[in-house]
């Protein structure tokens, strides 16, 4: 058995390379068993991620419980917001990985005709929690529900099911306006679908304005291979409170779609 207790995330940081300069911090309980023989081993993993904070904001706790057997790994992942509810996760990943972890060498880990059997389950999720970490949006907010499922092998994973995203809220960091956004998102054989997206201004700009959009998104080999959306409407792209990013580019800049405009990347 294995045991750590107290371990401090700016320690475990410098050991993981990208985060070696993060402001994630976070503090770690880690307890290993480990039975069995070196060909068919035995494991029983559970380690508590207490108190995340991104810039000093507290996001929450992750319950880690994980067990192997019989080349099977058993997930119980539950992210737990700051009230520690968990009874009652807002994001989770549960399931089964067929897997061999083996301590002797193996041709394969894993296999080609085992399936995958995940659920990501989320429900009220706080886009909120990831704090300012994505890339030229700031303030981002908004309400996550939906479960996911993978299934099929590991070299071939299929994915199914819908994301709900309501109440979205984000201030851009390119022009300092501040937007609204809901989303409707499923997943079909394997592309992700956009059934609805809908952006709006909220502050910041003389005119408001809204887009609609749907499309697709196709994946190859996990990489995007096609990016095709339809989006129509109006919006405000500069302001008034443009001008604290660029003081030599700010005002009022609205466009509108001439009927429905198609956006392609492929």
């Amino acid at each position: 058995v294995l045991k750590a207790n107290g371990l401090e995330g700016k320690t475990i940081n410098r050991y993981i390379p990208g985060f070696e300069y993060s402001d994630i911090d976070y503090d770690m309980n880690f307890q290993a068993e480990i039975a069995g023989s070196f060909e068919q081993p035995l494991m029983n993993l559970s380690i508590d991620v207490n108190k995340i904070k991104y810039e000093n904001i507290n996001l929450g706790y992750l319950l880690c419980n994980i067990s192997y057997e019989k080349e099977m790994l058993y997930s119980r992942i539950s992210f737990i917001d700051s009230t520690y509810n968990t009874g009652n996760p807002t994001l989770s990943l549960s399931g089964i990985v067929p897997v061999n972890l083996s301590f002797t060498p193996v041709e394969e880990r894993f296999s080609e005709d085992k399936n995958l059997d995940l659920k990501i389950r989320s429900k009220d999720f706080n886009l909120s929690t990831f704090g300012n970490s994505i890339p030229n949006i700031k303030d981002q907010r908004g309400i996550v529900t939906g479960e996911v499922y993978i299934g099929g092998t590991a070299f071939n994973p299929e994915f199914s099911g819908n994301i709900n995203v309501r109440e979205g809220e984000f201030r851009a960091s390119l022009n300092n306006l501040i937007y609204s956004y809901e989303a409707d998102l499923g997943f079909r054989n394997n592309d992700l679908v956009i059934n609805n997206l809908k952006v709006q201004n909220l502050e910041g700009s003389l005119r408001k304005g809204t887009i609609n959009g749907n499309g697709i998104i196709e994946f190859n080999d996990f990489q995007v291979s096609l990016v095709n959306l339809d989006m129509k409407g109006d919006i405000a792209l500069l302001g008034k409170t443009s001008k604290s990013t660029n003081p030599f580019l700010y005002g009022d800049l609205f466009i509108e779609t001439n009927g429905d405009l198609n956006y392609r990347y492929e």
